[in-house]
């Protein structure tokens, strides 16, 4: 049985739109990043969510949003089918449109998670900034064991490719935290703009603390103060050759060298 945990910072939520669980029949097949191909890379491990199976899932929008979810081969990073989020909005970036995607019931997640990784294939590039398709926002939510909601905000998608946006949580967490719904907000643009969506894996990461073996000493003179860092082990570096670093040899004949403060 489906049940929809209304959460209060979710606002008020008009329901709508289309989840299509099958792939349309006359799309193009896509391929795998030939990244993927020539490392022979395979997922690491079970993913918390999958959207190759899309059954039971529903859309929320609010804003002005319009969207539809289906499961799509057009594109893949994994090798089986992901989904297709298009959306698009009423052209009023204030009404501030939100798609909501959310799994047919919530989804218990391990006491020690606390990090995020979600793969994306977005479609827009951030240092273009294309007046057309503006920011699109990606944000999971959760819930703590008291019923309290978080949420994990991996950033706005800028990327016209796969590539795996991360977020660690807060600490502090209560267990058992809950995935309640996926966020896709911004696309005020009332042309309609898709992205893909596969793995989200939210997980107990491995962080220990960083060791670097001890390299030759600095070949200067260091500042009072100034650490080694790593350059605390035995020899020198054969770089800088002078203590000036890296100025360059004047062989121009004499000339001299002022540092002056001009008046603002």
């Amino acid at each position: 049985m489906f049940a929809l945990l209304v959460v209060p910072s979710l606002g008020h939520l008009t329901s709508a739109q289309t989840v299509l669980p099958t792939p349309d029949p006359n799309e193009r097949v896509g391929e795998r990043p030939y990244e993927m191909l020539w490392a022979d890379r395979a997922e690491p491990s079970l993913p918390t969510v999958r959207f190759d199976h899309l059954t039971g899932w529903n859309i929320k929008v609010e804003g002005g949003a319009e969207a539809s979810l289906q499961v799509s081969r057009a594109q893949t990073v994994w090798g089986h089918p992901v989904a297709k989020l298009r959306y698009r909005g009423d052209g009023k970036a204030e009404n501030k449109p939100r798609v909501l995607l959310l799994p047919p019931e919530p989804i218990v997640l391990p006491d020690n998670a606390e990090s995020v990784d979600f793969w994306v294939f977005g479609n827009r590039w951030e240092f273009e900034n294309p007046p057309d398709t503006p920011p699109l926002r990606m944000v999971v939510h959760l819930t703590e064991g008291d019923g309290k909601a978080c949420e994990a905000d991996l950033g706005n998608v800028r990327w016209k490719e796969w590539w795996l946006m991360h977020k660690r949580l807060g600490a502090g967490l209560k267990p058992p935290l809950r995935l309640e719904s996926i966020e896709a907000s911004g696309g005020w643009h009332p042309q309609w703009r898709e992205i893909f969506l596969d793995s989200i894996r939210i997980y107990h990461e491995e962080l220990p603390a960083l060791k670097f073996a001890a390299r030759p000493q600095r070949n200067l003179t260091l500042f009072e103060g100034q650490s080694a860092g790593a350059n605390n082990g035995a020899g020198k570096l054969s770089f800088p050759t002078r203590e000036e670093t890296i100025l360059p040899m004047h062989l121009g004949g004499d000339f001299r060298n002022e540092v002056v403060e001009e008046p603002k």
